[in-house]
C-alpha cells in the first residue's frame, strides 16, 4: 500500500473552512490523502466522529485509511485537531474530537447528539462533507478515482452526523454512497429521491445510537431508496468500540463493508476490475501463443525445495524458459522464486510463474489446526488467521494457497478430518467465506489466492479410508455435502481444486457435470480448476483408459490446471490433432489460468511477491504470535472438569508426563511444512515459564505413543518420536507422580496421525496410555488429561476415570503457552466441539443431524430396545455431542421466547468467572416433502458474560434458513410447523423448544 506517513501530511494537507473563527491554526480542521498503489477507482471520506476521543485508540483513521488501501480504495481522512481529550500513553497520533466542531455544543465529554441543536450540527458537518467530497471530485483524475464510485463513511456520533449532513448538501455534491457505523443521527434528516445507497451497521445495546439509526434507516426506506441496516449487541458499555465477544469489530466490520461495496458495484477487485481492460491484454497475449505454450500455462509441477534454496540446476527453469511450465507448488523463498520469475521472463512471451504452496493453518506462525480452530466458533478469528498467513506467505514469494479445506467429513476414522472444519454444513460455510476472505482480501500485495477443496465429497470416502469411494444421493449432497463449497465460490474464491475420489461412479476430476453443470453453471463462479496431485493419472486406476484419455476426460469435464500427472503437456496436443479435443477447450482453460495471474498482479509486476525486506518485517512478528496463541486458547475444549479440578493453581508439585510433554516437533500439528519447530516451545518450556517462581515442574515422558514400535513409526511419518523403553518410561513416571500434588498428562496422537492418509481404524485412545493412566490414578493424586488429536477420539474409559480432560488438539506454533493460559486460568476456556465424538468406533460415522428412522430410540436411551434403531452394548448418541463444550463457569438458558420470526432466550452467567458462551440456534422442519433431519444448525452467537450478567440473546428465523434441496433439487421453504431449538450443544436434553408455524 502507499499512504503518508504522518511526516509527510504536510504535502497532502488541505485546510477547510469552519463556520465559527477558531483561536489558532493548528486548530483547523484537514484532510489527509490516502492513496492506494493499485486503485480501483473508489474513494471513501473518512469523518471520525467525538466518541473516538475514548474509545479505541487504535481505530483511527489511518487504520481504516491503511485498511481500504489494501483493497485499492483512496482514503480521505477528515479530521479535527483540537487536542481536547487527554493523549493516552505512548499514543503519538493527535488525538480526534467530534468533526461536528465542539464549538457547537458545550460539553466536550458529553454526546453531542444530547447537547447541541441538530440544526447547527447538521450545518456545520454539511459544510465540511461538501467541501471534502468536492476537493475529491476536483482531484479526482489525478488520483484515479471515478467521480461516481465516491463514498462517505462515518464514525461514532460524528458519523450519523455526518450522513445526515451530506443529504443537506446540493445534489452536486452528494456522494455516491453512504456507510456509517454507529452514529446516532438523531436529527430530522430529508431524504431525496435520489438517495445513494446506504449502509449502517450498529450495535443494540446503545439505546440511541440504536434508535436514531433506525429512524434514518426507515426514512431511507420510505423514499424508496437502497439501505441497509445491520444491528449486533453484546457490547459491555455505551462506549466500546471493540469489545472481547458479542459485536462486531472494526477491523471486520470494516470487511463486511468491503463486501457491500463490492455487491453495489461500487468496487471490484484492484487488479481485475475492468474486465475489458482484462480480456484485452488476454485476447492479445493468447493470440501470440502456441498450443504448446498454452498448455504449459495448464501444467503444474513440483519445486526443487519446500525451503528456501538454489534452483540453478533445476529442470524446472528450463521448462519455464521453454514455455512448458505456468505454475510450481511447494517452493519457497524469496530468492528462489525470483530464479523461477527470471526463467519466466527469458521465455519467448514473458508469461510470469504461479507458485502455490499448502498454507493450511499458518506459514511460520502456525494456528490450530483447521478443527481445532473451528473449534473457536470465532468467525473474526479465523478470518485474522488466514489474513495473518496470506501476509507471512506473500512475504516469503507464495501468492496462492491450497486451502480453505472445506469438505465436510463425518466419520473421524478419516485422517483428513484435522483439516476441515467437522461435521456442519452451515458452520461450514461460515468458515469457509472467512477464510477466502482472509487469505484473499481484494487481492493486495499482502494477499493470495485461495484454493478450495477438496470438490468434491471427499469427506465421505467409505470407511473413513483417504482415497476412497464416495456414494451418495444429489439429495444429500446438496443439503448437507455442497453448502460450504458453494459458499467460498461465492465468496469469491479464485481457484478451486478436484478430490480424488469419484462422484457419481466417476472421478471428481472428470466429472463434468460436477465442475461445469454444478461449479460453474448454477453457483455462478468463475475462476480455474486445478486438480489434486496426480489425479489425472489415477483416472486410469479408476478403469477410464489410459493418460491420454484420461487427460480428454478431465479437459473436457472443465479442469484447468493439470497437478503433476503431466497428462495435458505431454498429451493433449496429439488429442487436438486427433479431433478428441478443441482449441476452444483449450483456450478456455489457458485463459482461466491467465485471468488469475493477472488477477494476482503477476503480469504488471512478475516480482509483486518479492521483496527480501519483508521476511523480517512480516513473518512469525509478536502480534501474530499473540493472535495464533489467543486463538488457540479458543479452540481448546473442556470435557471435564470434575469438582472443579481446573483451572490449576500456580503453585506446589507439578508431574508433567507424556509423550506431547516436550515434544517440539510435533506442537504444530499435521499440514504445517513451513512451520519453523525449533521456534516453537514445548508444554513442559512454556509451564516451566509459566510458573517461574510460584511451583516447580518435574517432567518425564512416561510412555511412547503406542506400544507398537511400527505404528508409531508409521503415524510419525517425517516427525519420528524415538520409541523408547517402555517400563522404564513407566518407571520414571510413577517417581515423579508419588512426589507431585498434580499430575498432567499431555497425551493422544503425535502429528502425523492424522491428516492425508492418515487413516485410523480404531480410534481408542492407545493402549499403553492408558496403562499409564490407570497406573497413575492408583496414586489417588488429581490428575488432569490433555489430549491431543487431529480428530474426535474414544475417550470413554479416560471419562469414566480421569477428573478432568481438555481437548487441545494441535494448537500450532503458540500451543504451548496457550494450554497453560488455560490450564492455570489465565483464560476461560469457551471451545465448542465441531464434531461427534463416540462411545466407541464403532458408531462411526457419527453426527447429531441425523435423518430419523421409522424405528427410533431416545438420544440418551440408556437401555437397549429389540426391534428399534439401536445397538445392544452400546448407546446411539455420542460421548460429547456437537457444539458440547465446558467452561469455568456455568450458564443457564431460559425458555425460548417467538416474536414473529424471531427466537429469543436470555443467557446468564450463574458461575464465579467471567466467561464466554456459544449460543446456538437449531431448527427441525416438522413435516415436509422429504425426511428432513431431526435438527440442524442454523445460527450461533457468541457473547461475553460477567459473573451474574445476563443477557438476551435473538435470532431472526429467515427464510433462507428453512429451506432445503427437495427430491427435485429446488430449494424450497415449505409451510408448515419448525421447532425451534437454543442452547449450548445439540443435545435435545440441553436444548430449549419452541413451535414455530409458517404459513
Amino acid at each position: 500500500m502507499l499512504f503518508l506517513p504522518m511526516a509527510a501530511w504536510a504535502q497532502k494537507q488541505y485546510f477547510l473552512p469552519t463556520v465559527t473563527p477558531l483561536d489558532d491554526e493548528k486548530d483547523r480542521p484537514m484532510i489527509e490523502v490516502y492513496l492506494p498503489q493499485q486503485p480501483n477507482g473508489c474513494a471513501v471520506v473518512l469523518c471520525p466522529g467525538g466518541a473516538m476521543r475514548w474509545l479505541s485508540w487504535e481505530s483511527d483513521v489511518v487504520k481504516m485509511a491503511s485498511f481500504l488501501n489494501e483493497h485499492g480504495i483512496a482514503a480521505i481522512g477528515l479530521r479535527y485537531h483540537l487536542n481536547k481529550a487527554p493523549m493516552p500513553q505512548g499514543m503519538k497520533m493527535p488525538p480526534m474530537v467530534d468533526v461536528t466542531h465542539p464549538e457547537a455544543f458545550p460539553q466536550a465529554d458529553a454526546n453531542p447528539m444530547h447537547t447541541a441543536s441538530g440544526d447547527s450540527i447538521i450545518q456545520l458537518a454539511a459544510q465540511d462533507a461538501k467541501a471534502a467530497i468536492r476537493m475529491v471530485r476536483e482531484h479526482a483524475d489525478e488520483w484515479h478515482i471515478s467521480k461516481d464510485k465516491i463514498g462517505f463513511l462515518g464514525f461514532s456520533a460524528g458519523g450519523g452526523v455526518a450522513i445526515a449532513a451530506t443529504m443537506s448538501a446540493d445534489s452536486m455534491e452528494r456522494p455516491n454512497f453512504l456507510c456509517t457505523n454507529f452514529g446516532p443521527s438523531l436529527m430530522p434528516v430529508t431524504v431525496p429521491q435520489d438517495a445513494p445507497p446506504l449502509l449502517i451497521m450498529t450495535r443494540v445495546d446503545h439505546p440511541n445510537v440504536a434508535a436514531g439509526l433506525v429512524a434514518l434507516f426507515m426514512e431511507w426506506k420510505k423514499a424508496g431508496a437502497n439501505a441497509e441496516l445491520h444491528m449486533y449487541g453484546d457490547g459491555k458499555g455505551p462506549y466500546e468500540l471493540m469489545p472481547r465477544t458479542g459485536e462486531t469489530t472494526t477491523e471486520t466490520w470494516s470487511s463486511q463493508m468491503i463486501h457491500w461495496l463490492k455487491a453495489k458495484g461500487f468496487i471490484g477487485n484492484s487488479l481485475a476490475q475492468d474486465q475489458k481492460k482484462m480480456n484485452a491484454f488476454i485476447d492479445q497475449l493468447m493470440s501470440k501463443m502456441t498450443v504448446e505454450e498454452k498448455l504449459g500455462q495448464m501444467n503444474l509441477l513440483p519445486g526443487t525445495s519446500a525451503t528456501t534454496g538454489e534452483l540453478k540446476d533445476s529442470p524446472l527453469l528450463s521448462l519455464i524458459e521453454q514455455g512448458k511450465l505456468g505454475t510450481v507448488l511447494n517452493q519457497t523463498g524469496v530468492e528462489g522464486i525470483r530464479q523461477l520469475q527470471d526463467a519466466a521472463k527469458r521465455s519467448r512471451l514473458g508469461i510470469p510463474v504461479l507458485v502455490g504452496m499448502d498454507v493450511i493453518h499458518g506459514y511460520e506462525t502456525i494456528f490450530p489446526i483447521p478443527l481445532g480452530m473451528s473449534c473457536s466458533w470465532d468467525l473474526e478469528a479465523i478470518e485474522q488467521a488466514a489474513r495473518i498467513a496470506a501476509k507471512e506467505a506473500t512475504a516469503d514469494g507464495i501468492c496462492w494457497t491450497y486451502s480453505p479445506m472445506v469438505d465436510i467429513a463425518l466419520d473421524a476414522r478419516w485422517g483428513r478430518i484435522a483439516e476441515g472444519n467437522g461435521e456442519d454444513p452451515f458452520l461450514g460455510s461460515r468458515i469457509a467465506e472467512a477464510l477466502v476472505r482472509g487469505y484473499q482480501g481484494n487481492y493486495g500485495p499482502e494477499n493470495m489466492m485461495a484454493c478450495v477443496k477438496h470438490y468434491a465429497l471427499y469427506g465421505g470416502a467409505e470407511a473413513g479410508r483417504d482415497y476412497n469411494t464416495v456414494d451418495m444421493s444429489h439429495v444429500r449432497m446438496y443439503n448437507q455435502y455442497f453448502p460450504p463449497y458453494e459458499a467460498a465460490a461465492k465468496a469469491g474464491a479464485g481457484s478451486v481444486m478436484t478430490s480424488f475420489n469419484i462422484v457419481d461412479y466417476t472421478p471428481a476430476t472428470a466429472n463434468k457435470w460436477l465442475i461445469d453443470d454444478v461449479l460453474r453453471k448454477q453457483w455462478g463462479w468463475d475462476g480455474f480448476v486445478v486438480t489434486d496431485y496426480g489425479s489425472i493419472a489415477e483416472i486410469t486406476k479408476h478403469g477410464l483408459g489410459d493418460l491420454q484419455q484420461a487427460s480428454v476426460l478431465a479437459l473436457k469435464a472443465g479442469t484447468d490446471m493439470d497437478m503433476c500427472a503431466e497428462g495435458f503437456i505431454k498429451t493433449l496436443e496429439q488429442s487436438l490433432k486427433e479431433g478428441k479435443v478443441t482449441m476452444a477447450e483449450i483456450d478456455q482453460a489457458c485463459r482461466r489460468v491467465l485471468e488469475a495471474k493477472y488477477i494476482l498482479g503477476l503480469f504488471e509486476n512478475p516480482y509483486r511477491f518479492l521483496d527480501p525486506k519483508r521476511r523480517d518485517t512480516d513473518i512469525y512478528t509478536p502480534e501474530h504470535r499473540q493472535a495464533a496463541r489467543q486463538l488457540a486458547t479458543e479452540s481448546f475444549v473442556l470435557l471435564k472438569n470434575e469438582n472443579g479440578l481446573l483451572p490449576l493453581k500456580k503453585q506446589g508439585k507439578i508431574a508433567l508426563i507424556g509423550p506431547m510433554a516436550d515434544n517440539r516437533i510435533n506442537m504444530a500439528g499435521t499440514w504445517a511444512p513451513t512451520a519453523t519447530n525449533e521456534r516453537y516451545a514445548t508444554l513442559k518450556e512454556a509451564m516451566e515459564k509459566a510458573l517461574a517462581g510460584k511451583a516447580t515442574v518435574s517432567y518425564v515422558q512416561g510412555c511412547n505413543f503406542t506400544s507398537d514400535s511400527t505404528i508409531q513409526k508409521d503415524g510419525g511419518f517425517y516427525r519420528q518420536t524415538p520409541f523408547k523403553d517402555a517400563e522404564q518410561l513407566k518407571r520414571e513416571a510413577l517417581q515423579i507422580a508419588r512426589d507431585a500434588d498434580v499430575i498432567v498428562c499431555a497425551m493422544g496422537e503425535s502429528a502425523e496421525m492424522s491428516g492425508e492418509c492418515s487413516s485410523r481404524a480404531m480410534l481408542e485412545i492407545f493402549d499403553n496410555q492408558r496403562k499409564l493412566l490407570e497406573a497413575l490414578l492408583e496414586l489417588g493424586k488429581p490428575l488432569v488429561v490433555l489430549n491431543f488429536a487431529g480428530r474426535p477420539t474414544v475417550l470413554t474409559w479416560e471419562n469414566s476415570h480421569v477428573p478432568a480432560i481438555l481437548q487441545v488438539w494441535f494448537g500450532g506454533s503458540e500451543a504451548g503457552d496457550a494450554i497453560c493460559d488455560v490450564l492455570f486460568g489465565d483464560k476461560v476456556p469457551c471451545g465448542k466441539l465441531t464434531t461427534s465424538m463416540p462411545q466407541a468406533t464403532g458408531q462411526e460415522p457419527l453426527y447429531y443431524n441425523y435423518l430419523p428412522t421409522g424405528r427410533p430410540v431416545g438420544e440418551d436411551l440408556d437401555s437397549f430396545t429389540k426391534f428399534a434403531s439401536n445397538y445392544f452394548d452400546v448407546r446411539n448418541d455420542p460421548l460429547f455431542p456437537f457444539g458440547f463444550g465446558l467452561s469455568y463457569t456455568t450458564f443457564e438458558y431460559s425458555n425460548i421466547r417467538l416474536d414473529g420470526r424471531k427466537a429469543s432466550v436470555t443467557v446468564t452467567n450463574t458461575g464465579d468467572y467471567d466467561g464466554d458462551e456459544i449460543v446456538q440456534l437449531y431448527i427441525h422442519d416438522v413435516v415436509a416433502s422429504i425426511t428432513r433431519p431431526v435438527k440442524e444448525l442454523k445460527g450461533f452467537q457468541r457473547i461475553h458474560l460477567k459473573k451474574g450478567e445476563s443477557k438476551e440473546v435473538t435470532f431472526e428465523i429467515t427464510d433462507d434458513l428453512l429451506k432445503f434441496y427437495n427430491s427435485s433439487l429446488d430449494y424450497v421453504l415449505e409451510p408448515g410447523d419448525f421447532e425451534i431449538m437454543i442452547g449450548p450443544d445439540s443435545s435435545l436434553k440441553h436444548l430449549k423448544k419452541a413451535l414455530m408455524t409458517v404459513d
